[in-house]
């Protein structure tokens, strides 16, 4: 695991459903990719970890594209489409642009 990435935001949702647990979303300070910026994240669940990333002009919109790309992993997931995803208290959502049930 590399150990010198740098985190521009984290947030960790909880999953309760039959797998109770936590889901961890980290997203990294957005870096220069030739002419663009790449935005990695990773969202990891409690038995696998998912990589994406954004690329963008500069690296407002690269983070930007990222948060896009994070709010669709998630909504996409079973646990988010059954409701057992939650920020701060059950029923409460996730927090990443007014998702409602997640």
């Amino acid at each position: 695991m590399q150990t010198d990435r740098k985190y521009v935001a984290q947030r960790i949702l909880q999953l309760d459903d039959d797998q109770i647990g936590e889901v961890v979303i980290r997203i990294e300070v957005p870096i220069p990719d030739d002419t663009d910026y790449k935005c990695q994240y990773s969202i990891a669940w409690p038995d696998k970890t998912f990589h994406g990333h954004a690329m963008g002009v500069d690296s407002m919109q690269s983070l930007l594209l990222a948060l896009h790309k994070i709010r669709a992993d998630i909504l996409n997931t079973p646990p988010a489409k059954a409701g057992s995803l939650y920020w701060l208290e059950a029923g409460d959502g996730c927090g990443l642009f007014g998702i409602p049930n997640c």
